[in-house]
């Protein structure tokens, strides 16, 4: 079955029918979807990471991929672009964590190499 929607002016009613072709995997309706909330999604990211952040790109995938893998548990299908956001904060928050958990874990691993250095060093003297 064809989708016959506009990835423009949706309505509530449009969502309805864009989620019932997102649940049936209709090539379509992933397009519909990224063509009518992609734009908003950028910009809660935007928003969220600045606009200069490299990685904002990666993070727009993820917030859709999520949305593809999770169509099937929204209840409702009218607060589809409310539901997008939702994934979207979620996804840069775990962003950040595995950001700040990396910047802390890095100054361990430099200050293990130089102890392993400062150790082989000694080692040679005696």
């Amino acid at each position: 079955m064809m989708l016959e929607l506009s990835p423009f002016t949706p309505n509530g009613e449009d969502d309805v029918r864009l989620v019932r072709g997102l649940v049936a995997a209709e090539e379509q309706a992933r397009f519909v979807l990224f063509e009518r909330y992609g734009a908003h999604i950028q910009t809660v990211l935007g928003n969220l990471v600045g606009y200069a952040e490299l990685e904002r790109a990666d993070l727009l995938h993820d917030v859709f991929i999520r949305a593809f893998e999770h169509i099937a548990e929204l209840k409702n299908p009218r607060s589809l672009k409310h539901w997008l956001t939702r994934i979207a904060i979620f996804t840069t928050q775990e962003w950040y964590r595995r950001r700040k958990r990396a910047a802390r874990e890095e100054p361990l691993e430099n200050a293990k190499d130089q102890v392993s250095g400062a150790a082989r060093a000694l080692q040679r003297k005696l």
